[in-house]
């Protein structure tokens, strides 16, 4: 069982591609697109931090000192103008993560999605079947032949 902090880490290897030094490049997508700035992931154990890397060092080194005085609240407005001494921030994403210590094992209407059965697919979720070869396993409840739900990984491990 890995620690909320070990698992935090996992997400940001999952999110993003990380070059030789440790900084994100690009979003972990076929489409290779570049990764934030800057990425942080706080629990309660403590925080993972990430860097794209054509953040200026002295940039890094503001926003680790930022990262190290005060809490949160602090903290936050600390980082963004940090990374606004650099160039302009476009946009802004904070959201939670979960992670769920106990497994469900009723059973479900879920089915797994093949290529015998990915048709279902196509009414509701027709960007999904392009993408199926990223995103497996993928799983699908479905009503007369078409998926109504359908569950995948985001994101794969590189």
């Amino acid at each position: 069982m890995y620690n909320h902090l070990e698992l935090m880490s996992i997400q940001a290897r999952v999110l993003y591609i990380h070059d030789h030094a440790g900084r994100i490049t690009t979003i972990n997508e076929p489409t290779n697109q570049p990764a934030p700035r800057f990425f942080w992931g706080q629990t309660v154990a403590g925080s993972i931090v990430r860097f794209h890397s054509d953040v200026p060092n002295r940039i890094i080194h503001d926003i680790i000192q930022s990262l190290n005085q005060g809490d949160s609240t602090e903290q936050l407005p600390n980082v963004i103008h940090a990374l606004e001494k650099d160039r302009e921030i476009r946009g802004l994403w904070m959201g939670p993560a979960f992670t769920f210590h106990e497994t469900v094992k009723d059973y479900t209407d879920a089915t797994l999605v093949t290529e015998e059965n990915k048709y279902c697919l196509e009414p509701g979720f027709p960007t999904l079947l392009s993408e199926l070869k990223f995103r497996g396993p993928c799983f699908m409840v479905t009503e007369n032949n078409m998926a109504v739900s359908v569950c995948f990984s985001a994101k794969k491990y590189r």
